[in-house]
């Protein structure tokens, strides 16, 4: 995931699903292969909020 460069709004809109622990898909159903770690998303929410 490439959080800190400018998007288009369906990236920016995975992005945000991401954040959320969603799966980025148009169900935006819970991501459940994986636990985001808190620190992962932290990290991703700054660089994603810069641009």
């Amino acid at each position: 995931m490439f959080a800190g460069v400018v998007m288009k709004s369906q990236l920016r809109g995975q992005v945000r699903d991401f954040l959320e622990s969603h799966n980025g898909l148009s169900s935006h159903a819970p991501y459940r292969f994986w636990a985001i770690p808190q620190g992962i998303r932290d990290l991703a929410r700054d660089l994603f909020m810069r641009h």
